[in-house]
């Protein structure tokens, strides 16, 4: 696999696979994903969603996604994905089939052909991406969720924060915000518990920073600590995580 990283924030993947692979993803997407199937087939299950992927389709898998996702085929299996952190609009979107018009699959061909990471490739991508939100089916939300999904962004940007501060940005009172997670069968205490774990993984993954500096930059308090909760949360060691996503999805 080859990735071009540029700020941690978005890079290019090619990978490959053969008949038989399985792909344990409970602990969650770790970035949003566009990406395009162009040997095998794919299928993606999890969180009320069962999606299948054959060859010549683009899909979208958006950060957070917890799910199993199962690769078959005759011989290799191949597909390419740009994997990326900021999302142009509030509105969340489901795990799905794309279905681009000729100019945007080029657009992304092209993309993926220059396979670097710059402030041109990125406007393309922005662009295509961008084209392509009108065609995608948002997720059905109700008012909670959207509370809850805002005050996990606040969580993901600094996982630090008060649970009160939290809940003030957000102009509901503290009360209020952990009657809204417990709608959701969660806790905001126990959803910063998972930013930070989520956020302990993109470094895991992205980065050769020894356990105890994650431990640290993420707000865990002790490597001792940050150990326990990540095998909790994801059912994986730090060494599992860093060994499993040798590739990406």
């Amino acid at each position: 696999m080859k990735d071009l990283i540029f700020d941690k924030s978005i890079y290019f993947n090619k990978c490959t696979c053969f008949q038989g692979h399985h792909t344990d993803s409970m602990s969650g997407a770790v970035y949003n994903y566009l990406a395009l199937m162009h040997k095998g087939f794919g299928r993606f299950i999890g969180e009320g969603y069962d999606v299948e992927f054959g060859p010549g389709d683009m899909y979208f898998v958006p950060i957070g996604y917890r799910y199993h996702s199962y690769w078959r085929g005759e011989g290799e299996i191949v597909w390419d994905s740009f994997a990326f952190r900021w999302f142009p609009t509030e509105q969340r979107y489901p795990v799905q089939r794309l279905e681009p018009d000729a100019e945007q699959l080029a657009v992304y061909k092209k993309l993926a052909e220059l396979h670097r990471v710059d402030c041109s490739t990125i406007g393309m991508f922005y662009s295509l991406l961008g084209s392509l939100l009108s065609k995608m089916k948002p997720c059905k939300e109700t008012e909670h969720s959207i509370i809850a999904d805002r005050a996990k962004e606040i969580m993901r940007s600094s996982p630090s924060l008060p649970i009160s501060e939290v809940a003030r940005r957000l102009g509901v009172s503290e009360s209020g915000l952990y009657a809204e997670f417990r709608r959701l069968g969660t806790t905001p205490v126990s959803e910063r518990l998972k930013q930070m774990c989520d956020h302990a993984v993109e470094l895991l993954v992205t980065t050769d920073f020894t356990v105890e500096e994650i431990s640290e930059h993420c707000g865990f308090g002790s490597s001792t600590y940050f150990y326990r909760v990540l095998k909790r949360l994801t059912g994986k060691t730090t060494r599992d995580i860093r060994r499993t996503h040798s590739q990406v999805l």
